[in-house]
């Protein structure tokens, strides 16, 4: 957790987040993202400025990129990029320990706004869904934040789940954080009664009752037996 915010901050501000639209769809055991960021510049000068971008590359590679999205990597879950595309520059995926980094590289000069769009698949253990987080400030006046989560169980407990989460509609979830967060804690699903369930509990409430059937039948008969063999002697 340490590494992601310390590649978070690692690059000077040259766009601050307008907007981030996350929508992410469970089926089955595996997940699909979809999120959409929109930014605008924070000031000049900045990178993307083609003099200051070469200062900057010579000083210091790394920081030649416009912005960096990182998302945390989990032992038990694979994240699977299956599209990353930016309305200027490129974008380059960077992997690193721990973490999966995407750099928007080569943006023009002049920049008046940045819209960049993933798309990626999460299989395994998808209790905690990984976002990628921007290196740029967000939570800003005017900034907006949704995150729509499709395909819960209507049952589950909201309390329970990360961000905030609240029911925008059946099997709908909706979050609205003042920052992107670094994951998504879906709320665990409650245990519901099977039909394989029931067939086994109907099968051991059989045993219980025939058990305790056989134990009244061998008090009920002790007292016969004993009158019987009083009588024989």
């Amino acid at each position: 957790m340490i590494g992601l915010w310390s590649a978070v901050l690692a690059l000077p501000l040259t766009v601050q987040l307008q907007q981030a639209a996350v929508e992410v769809t469970i089926a089955g055991t595996e997940a699909r993202v979809q999120a959409v960021y929109t930014f605008a510049p924070a000031g000049a000068p900045t990178l993307t400025d083609p003099e200051a971008r070469g200062a900057a590359r010579d000083s210091d590679p790394g920081s030649a990129a416009l912005l960096q999205l990182s998302a945390i990597r989990y032992p038990d879950a694979t994240v699977e990029v299956e599209n990353a595309s930016a309305t200027a520059g490129r974008i380059v995926a960077t992997p690193l320990a721990g973490l999966q980094r995407l750099e928007v590289l080569d943006a023009p000069s002049g920049l008046s706004d940045l819209r960049v769009e993933l798309r990626y698949r999460l299989a395994g253990n998808l209790s905690r869904i990984p976002l990628f987080v921007p290196s740029i400030p967000s939570g800003a006046a005017g900034t907006r934040i949704e995150i729509r989560i499709h395909g819960v169980d209507p049952d589950v407990p909201v309390q329970a789940g990360f961000p905030r989460l609240a029911w925008e509609s059946p099997g709908v979830l909706l979050a609205r954080p003042e920052h992107v967060p670094a994951f998504i804690q879906l709320p665990p699903a409650r245990q519901r009664i099977t039909a394989t369930g029931l067939v086994d509990a109907a099968i051991i409430l059989l045993i219980v009752l025939s058990s305790l059937y056989w134990v009244r039948w061998r008090r009920a008969a002790q007292p016969r037996h004993s009158a019987t063999a009083a009588a024989a002697e």
